[in-house]
This record gives structure tokens, C-alpha cells and sequence, in this order.
């Protein structure tokens, strides 16, 4: 099981030299992802063993596309993985892809894939599989050699399969926002719409103005019965998902931790080289 530590003395890399790591050359390993490179590397290695270990690594090397960072960002709905995303792309200049913002940009193009989705949005059919996986690869495409989120996707077993079974989509790194079902109740559960203005407000956390407040409504997404049969049809999901990948989920536990805990975490996650088996990254506040 992969497992990350920090020193027994409880300081950081970075504080601990006593291992001869520079804190230079930890910024240098961290900023360029060179265990994740390396190690992708190898596994490319180990797979096709070609005569020449070094050819082929001179080869591997100088193919960019084979080095590129691929993230999918999973998550129950209310993980927060909105905000995470943002914190992501900011500080790793990712290109954010989104599969629902891509069909509903392509509904308001005028093309042969164009028609299909409005056919099966008419009809309240899910999009088939194949049609969102050529949309996610088109979109790739037109980003060229650059390192990319794939946000909340895959959902289900099959996407993952047609994830995996694509050269360009097969990512690198696959990290789950890991929440309680009670903690998502309250926060998605405590949302409150004004249909006049269109702002969103929680009952707890950034009430309505005492004068608008009969109005807002309860979204049908936002009621319990809705939240907690989308929880329970993620987590099944989720599980079919990390088979498909052999177990490489890694799921940082975003209980009782802050947007900026989490975000920390992530970082962590994404300095490490990419991982084979499932681990939980637990918070770390109580670490003196």
C-alpha cells in the first residue's frame, strides 16, 4: 500500500537535511514532477522491453506527449471538487476539462455529433459513453502538449474501461475527494435558491436576507432523498472504477479539513510518483 510520512522528529522534507536532500533540490523534484516522470518512464520500460533500454528511453524522452501530467479528479457530488479543481489548475497550469461543459458547448455547435446529443437530451437519455470519450478526445487534441484535469469523470465502470482503453486518456494520476455521507446531506441538503436573482444561499453557512428568505426554493437535486441515492450510486460506481484502473485510486480523506488542508494534501499527493496501489491520505492538524 502506498503510504506517505513525514519524518518520525515530525519535520517536513524540507526542513529535514540531515538526509543530504537540499531543499533546492526537493523544490527542483517537486516543481517538475520527476518521480512521476521517471517512474512512468520504467513502467513504460518494464511493458514493452525493447532491445535497447536506451534508445528506447531516448525515444520515450523525446516524445512529449508520453510525458504529459493527466489527472482525473473523482468525487461524490458536494466533495468540492469545484474548488479543488480551481486550486489545481491555478498552481499546475492544467487545462480544466470538463465532460458536461463540453456537451453543452457542443449543443450550440452545428455537427453530425452535434445532432446525436440533442436526440438523446430530447429524449431525457444519458449521452452514450462513446459519444462523451470522443469529446474528451477532440478536446486533447486541440490542447496539444499540454497537461490536463479531467474533472468528475469517469463515473461508471464502462467509462472507465474506454478511459483506460485510450493512449491519449489514460492518465497518470487518479485522486478521489473522499467525504461522509452525512457531511454532504448537510452541505448540499442546506443550499436554498432564489429564482429571482439566481443566488445560492445555505441555510447554515450564508443564510438568505431575512427579506427574500420565503422565497427561495429547494432545488430537486438538493433534496435528501436525491443527495443520498447520488452518494449511494457514486460510491457502488467509485469501486468499479479503482478495479478498472488495478486499484491506483488514491483518496484523501476531507473530513474535518479545511478547503486549504485539502488542497495541501493534494499537493502532497501530486509530488509522489503515480501510484499502483489504493491509499488514504489522512489530515495531518494534530502533527506537532
Amino acid at each position: 500500500m502506498f503510504v506517505m510520512t513525514t519524518p518520525d522528529d515530525g519535520s517536513t522534507a524540507r526542513e529535514n537535511t540531515s538526509s543530504g536532500v537540499s531543499c533546492s533540490l526537493t523544490d527542483y523534484i517537486q516543481k517538475h514532477n520527476v518521480y512521476t516522470t521517471l517512474q512512468l518512464a520504467m513502467q513504460s520500460l518494464i511493458k514493452y522491453q525493447p532491445k535497447s533500454p536506451l534508445k528506447y528511453l531516448s525515444s520515450y524522452f523525446g516524445d512529449r506527449k508520453k510525458n504529459l501530467f493527466k489527472l482525473v479528479l473523482l468525487g461524490a457530488p458536494g466533495a468540492g471538487k469545484g474548488t479543488q479543481a480551481k486550486h489545481l489548475v491555478s498552481k499546475y497550469s492544467l487545462k480544466h476539462i470538463s465532460p458536461g461543459n463540453l456537451l453543452r458547448e457542443e449543443m450550440n455547435r452545428n455537427s453530425p455529433i452535434t445532432a446525436q446529443i440533442k436526440d438523446y437530451v430530447s429524449k431525457g437519455q444519458l449521452v452514450p459513453d462513446s459519444i462523451v470519450i470522443k469529446l474528451i478526445e477532440n478536446h486533447i487534441a486541440t490542447i496539444g502538449d499540454s497537461n490536463w484535469l479531467l474533472d468528475g469523470f469517469p463515473r461508471s465502470e464502462s467509462q472507465a474501461a474506454a478511459l483506460r482503453a485510450s493512449p491519449d486518456l489514460f492518465p497518470t494520476h487518479i485522486v478521489e475527494l473522499k467525504v461522509d455521507q452525512e457531511a454532504v446531506v448537510q452541505r448540499l441538503g442546506g443550499r436554498r435558491f432564489d429564482p429571482i436573482t439566481g443566488n445560492t444561499y445555505h441555510i447554515i453557512y450564508d443564510p438568505p436576507p431575512p427579506d427574500i428568505a420565503d422565497r427561495v426554493v429547494v432545488r430537486t437535486d438538493d433534496r435528501e432523498d436525491v443527495i443520498r441515492e447520488r452518494f449511494k450510486v457514486y460510491a457502488e460506481n467509485k469501486d468499479l472504477v479503482d478495479k478498472v484502473f488495478n486499484h491506483s485510486v488514491v483518496s484523501i480523506n476531507c473530513e474535518g479539513q479545511t478547503i486549504d488542508e485539502v488542497s495541501l494534501q493534494l499537493d502532497r499527493v501530486l509530488s509522489m510518483p503515480s501510484t499502483i496501489h489504493p491509499s488514504i491520505i489522512m489530515p495531518e492538524r494534530n502533527k506537532k
